[in-house]
């Protein structure tokens, strides 16, 4: 063995291991550099900055997929983990159940939130409680993928057909409402005509019935949730701006300009140029090995067109069930967490953001996608899920409900879910 008896390190952890547990995707663990972005540049700085890191503090990373759950293996005795990627709703239990450790004294984490070091601001705020913060996003990294809901995904051969272009439209002040309606009556189609291969502007879909209400909201210049002067949440579902977003989803059921249809069958049919708009999660129709970007299709990502009560031209996205983010188990090492964890996810160049060109040339086939996906991020807001989805999405949708009722109906279990997750902790 060759030893050098003179080597120094920063803090000597004595080899230990320093373990991350991550989600997979397509076989990958996606928190991984040794597997994502293979054959790029940008693997090679995620690799580069790992084996420094390793070099500098004489620890040793080792990623894994999760085999049993953290409180089993915390009532154990065993360790788990240091840091645990995963979708937000995989999260919520070990939060509640006081099994992750806050990052709030983590050096360099409070004063590195409002620059997007770990995360957009928003997804930050998501996972605290109190005054304590229990989860991020390696926002200098890019890894794992930013997931955002509340995106709408064009095929632009088809609507092109028809004389729209999207893009232009967006320039010009006419993604709105109005606009989109125009381009829905024109297209026509219903869901039963598709496989007669007659195109369909846009169904909505049999499930999930708050994705498009919830980017209608937000890109109507509402929020879900409010804070009250107490700093509390509170439900903002009786605002003007939220009513407003639902009715109008709510008319174009109720005009037929839009119908029902099956959810697992939209994507088919986007890809056959037979539907127009496809409204999803951004890991959808990009970084998924079977999604949009992986075959024969020219299409946008866009945002949810203006409603009226809007800023035209600030467009929003919304972040939660689905997004992904990274936290620290309470059978993490602080003493390594607190050593390394703001010089791991420093920049891996001379600008901060480069990773989202890599994100973007990997992931949109247009430079006007891209931007428009950045100021989508940038502008999310949480869909706090555990509380909002107690709202009567489909309900309303259908007809069952009016939007008045509905908000009256579930008023109470929505702010009762809003108390549990979030403002017990503020006692």
């Amino acid at each position: 063995m060759d030893i050098n008896l003179n080597t120094t390190f920063e803090a000597d952890f004595e080899g230990k291991e320093f373990i991350i547990i991550g989600e997979q995707r397509d076989g990958r663990i996606e928190i991984d550099p040794y597997q994502e972005f293979e054959d790029s540049e940008w693997q090679e700085r995620l690799k580069n900055r790992y084996e420094e890191i390793e070099d500098k503090y004489n620890l040793d990373f080792v990623f894994k997929t999760k085999t049993i759950d953290l409180a089993a293996a915390h009532a154990s005795g065993l360790k788990w983990a240091d840091l645990y990627d995963a979708r937000a709703d995989g999260h919520w239990s070990n939060i509640n159940a006081g099994l992750y450790n806050p990052i709030t004294d983590v050096p360099g984490f409070l004063d590195n939130i409002e620059s997007g070091k770990w995360g957009s601001v928003a997804a930050v705020e998501y996972f605290k409680r109190g005054d304590d913060y229990y989860g991020f996003y390696p926002g200098f990294h890019g890894i794992p993928f930013p997931a955002m809901g509340g995106l709408l995904y064009a095929n632009l051969d088809l609507v092109g057909q028809y004389g729209f272009r999207p893009f232009e439209m967006v320039e010009d002040g006419s993604w709105t409402w109005d606009g989109f309606e125009n381009i829905l009556k024109t297209i026509g189609g219903s869901p039963k005509d598709l496989n007669n291969n007659i195109p369909v502007g846009m169904y909505i879909t049999d499930g999930f019935y708050e994705y498009f209400q919830t980017a209608a909201i937000l890109n109507n210049g509402g929020s879900l949730v409010t804070t009250d002067s107490e700093g509390r949440f509170v439900s903002n579902f009786d605002s003007k701006e939220v009513r407003e977003a639902i009715e109008w989803v709510r008319s174009l059921v109720s005009e037929g300009i839009v119908e029902f249809g099956k959810n697992d069958a939209k994507y088919d049919y986007f890809l056959d140029d037979l539907l127009g708009f496809v409204y999803e999660y951004s890991y959808v129709g990009t970084v998924d090995t079977t999604g949009f970007m992986y075959n024969d299709v020219d299409f946008a990502i866009l945002p949810c067109p203006a409603g009226p009560s809007a800023e035209y031209g600030k467009w929003s996205a919304y972040l939660g069930l689905a997004d992904r983010y990274l936290t620290v188990p309470i059978t993490a090492d602080m003493e390594i967490i607190n050593a390394i964890l703001d010089e791991l996810y420093s920049p891996l160049g001379e600008n901060s953001f480069e990773w989202r060109e890599v994100y973007a040339n990997r992931n949109f086939l247009h430079e006007e996608s891209a931007d428009l996906y950045w100021q989508m991020y940038d502008n999310a807001q949480p869909d706090y899920y555990l509380a909002t989805q107690k709202f009567q999405w489909g309900s309303v949708l259908r007809g069952t409900t009016t939007v008045a009722a509905a908000i009256d109906a579930t008023k109470d279990s929505i702010q009762d879910a809003l108390d549990k997750n979030f403002n017990d902790y503020l006692k």
